[in-house]
């Protein structure tokens, strides 16, 4: 199970609050910016000698560029078992099903098996890759290796107001591969969460669990406990893609499929959770949004 992040302490008031006055604020157009590149969202800083630039969000007024992307086609999937090894099946897959009205988002916190916060390397994703269904996929040129999470922040940092990361990018035989760096320090502060930080981030894995199960639900069923949230426990698929010109082998777990696993993507289901947002309050729309 991925990282679940907080539903109320991941921002103060305060900075919720000023992130919103920013957010729903009038914009400033990017054309008209110092230094702005039209349409590019880039706006270089002439005074830095480093030669350093800061991506800002897409102009209104420039017309997006159509940018073509192929569907993503499954090539190999795998588990991690209760003990954290890696095995190339589905024993780790699950099913979409409906979960009983106002279930209990704390139910059986005690009994969380919390796998300690860890690095994000790509080991595991590079022997999946190595096996020989892969091998083709992988002999292709200019390809970009990495997890999906990474991919998504490089997609949407022009948008990020507020949390910083860091890329390890290695260039190995015209292959990128692409890893999120996490300091010492940040791993400290993943896992020294307050004890209410701790029961909000249960929640989201409790919501995967009340949604799925080992099999399909046969009609009549009563919803019922998926059993018990151990975060050792994952399913993972691997596909391959395009993005423009750039031919992608993404890695990523996978929360449930939908009614049937066909082998490709089509019925993979990502489960979120989130507060209610009250209508016309900015606060909670931001919240969402983060």
């Amino acid at each position: 199970m991925a990282q679940k992040r907080t539903v109320h302490d991941a921002f103060s008031e305060e900075e919720i609050d000023e992130e919103a006055s920013k957010r729903f604020a009038p914009k400033q157009r990017v054309s008209d910016s110092p230094g702005a590149h039209p349409g590019t969202g880039i706006t270089t800083n002439k005074n830095n000698d480093e030669g350093k630039f800061k991506l800002m969000p897409p102009s209104r007024e420039s017309k997006p560029l159509p940018v073509e992307f192929q569907k993503p086609y499954q090539l190999i999937s795998f588990s991690y078992t209760p003990e954290r090894r890696l095995v190339f099946d589905d024993s780790a897959l699950r099913y979409w099903v409906e979960p009983p009205r106002h279930a209990d988002l704390g139910h059986r916190f005690s009994h969380w098996i919390r796998r300690p916060e860890e690095r994000g390397r790509i080991d595991s994703l590079l022997e999946a890759i190595s096996q020989p269904r892969c091998e083709e996929a992988r002999k292709k040129q200019g390809l970009v290796v990495c997890w999906r999470g990474v991919l998504c922040k490089i997609l949407v940092a022009p948008y990020e107001e507020q949390d910083s990361w860091d890329l390890n990018v290695m260039l190995i035989n015209d292959i990128l591969y692409f890893e999120e760096h996490v300091s010492d320090e940040r791993l400290r502060e993943k896992e020294d969460m307050n004890p209410r930080q701790r029961e909000q981030t249960y929640y989201g894995y409790s919501f995967e669990s009340w949604c799925t199960a080992e099999r399909p639900r046969q009609p009549g069923e009563t919803p019922r406990w998926g059993g018990d949230v151990d975060t050792n426990v994952q399913w993972c698929s691997v596909v391959k893609g395009k993005l423009g010109t750039h031919r992608l082998l993404i890695g990523g777990e996978v929360d449930c499929v939908r009614d049937t696993y066909t082998g490709q993507p089509d019925t993979f289901v990502e489960l979120k959770t989130s507060i209610s947002i009250r209508h016309g309050n900015l606060n909670d729309e931001l919240r969402f949004e983060k």
